[in-house]
């Protein structure tokens, strides 16, 4: 009897160390993979955020093709190499930019459709959302999904501990009750996983908003060129204005510009289109959502650079002193309610109406972005030849006065 209680014993502990080898031999391929993937998107990453070093030698001269200079370290962030470049090559870079995201498509797809099938054979409802279903994403967009119901994330913690692993489904940082960034070994893909939501298919109407102001441009091409631009430009200054110091996030400055563009003058480019939230059960928290069609008509089609520093001035400006928000169904005139002494973003989430904008030692906050705007704004203005700031003002539908992009404060 001792000697079998011996012999289970040792069949016991070789088990263990099997197990804790195949758990080290995972973490040690995952960390590999990981760092090979850093290393593969770093040069990416250096070029949007300007964090790369200068090679010694002449100074960089603007570049004249895409295969010159993407993914080459360069000392200049990729918003700034953008606007040095001619304004027709300029959109054709975008193009570039956009083609290289989708690209990178169907490894976000696999990893997302990974994730959503382990949780699902699981019981847990998740669903993608965000830039990449909009067709919004840089190269290097995170993956963004929600699990709603599952509170606090607990359910899906447990699952990608036990069955995580077996899909190369990683925990990359635990960053809060319900919010998680996962790494999918196999495609490099990262996956921003969160659950605080009011209802189970509020990101899906979030989405659904973006997605209808994209399809509602007057020019669609061109609006989403401007929004590639605006991304660029926060991520240029991601690691001067992190979020988790209190700063805007890109979804933040994302509905700024919407708002900006809706409500632009002399003409929009965007229609008014309303979010509503209804408490369908008083006192239960249940509630519904739902989109209006509101004013349309006026909008313009306005090149994306143009729009690009209007909306800088627009932030250089403390959003006119105006509050933001999206449950209205008629249009506002800007030039009517400045109010210089407003000091404090008001910039309201559409259908929750959670603040989006954190009072947080908010003065030192304004004067960053403020600075940051002005600047690049000043860039885009001096990038641009007066042949064609003339030609992209001149008709009725182009953009704004010129006095609305050499003014400033």
């Amino acid at each position: 009897m001792p000697f079998a209680c011996l012999i289970a014993g040792c069949m016991e502990t070789f088990s263990q160390w099997t197990e804790a080898q195949y758990h080290m031999s995972a973490a040690h391929n995952y960390s590999a993979s990981k760092a090979s993937k850093n290393e593969s998107i770093s040069k990416y990453r250096d070029l949007t955020a300007g964090t790369a070093q200068p090679a010694p030698g002449p100074p960089v001269q603007p570049p004249k093709s895409r295969s010159t200079w993407i993914g080459k370290d360069a000392p200049t962030p990729l918003f700034n190499q953008i606007m040095l470049l001619p304004p027709k090559q300029r959109s054709l870079e975008i193009s570039e930019l956009r083609k290289s995201a989708e690209a990178q498509r169907a490894n976000v797809e696999t990893a997302a459709r990974a994730f959503v099938n382990l949780m699902k054979a699981h019981g847990v409802t998740a669903y993608e959302h965000g830039s990449w279903v909009q067709g919004i994403a840089l190269p290097d967009s995170d993956c963004d999904i929600s699990c709603p119901e599952d509170r606090d994330l607990r359910r899906t913690r447990q699952v990608l501990q036990r069955e995580g692993r077996k899909l190369g489904l990683f925990i990359d940082q635990d960053i809060s009750d319900w919010r998680i960034l996962l790494e999918h070994e196999p495609t490099g893909v990262q996956l921003d996983v969160t659950q605080r939501a009011y209802v189970s298919d509020e990101p899906y109407w979030k989405g659904e908003h973006v997605s209808s102001v994209l399809k509602g441009a007057k020019d669609p091409v061109a609006f989403r060129e401007a929004v590639l631009l605006v991304k660029l430009w926060v991520k240029k200054h991601s690691q001067q204005m992190k979020p988790k110091d209190g700063y805007p996030n890109t979804y933040t400055f994302l509905l700024l510009f919407i708002w900006f563009c809706t409500h632009r003058q002399p003409r929009p480019v965007l229609p008014v289109i309303g979010c509503y939230a209804a408490e369908v059960v008083p006192g239960r928290g249940v509630w519904k959502y739902w989109m209006e069609n509101g004013k349309r008509g006026e909008e313009a089609s306005v090149p994306p650079e143009i729009l690009v520093a209007e909306f800088l001035l627009f932030l250089q400006s403390d959003l006119y002193g105006h509050e933001i928000s999206f449950d209205r169904a008629d249009r506002l005139y800007m030039a009517d309610q400045r109010d210089n002494n407003s000091k404090t973003w008001q910039v309201f989430e559409p259908f929750t109406f959670d603040r989006k904008c954190s009072a947080r030692m908010w003065m030192e906050k304004r004067r960053t972005i403020i600075g940051n705007a002005r600047v690049d704004r000043a860039l885009i203005l001096n990038s641009s030849s007066p042949d064609s700031h003339s030609q992209s003002s001149s008709g009725p539908s182009a953009g704004p006065p010129t006095s609305m992009l050499v003014q400033g404060r």
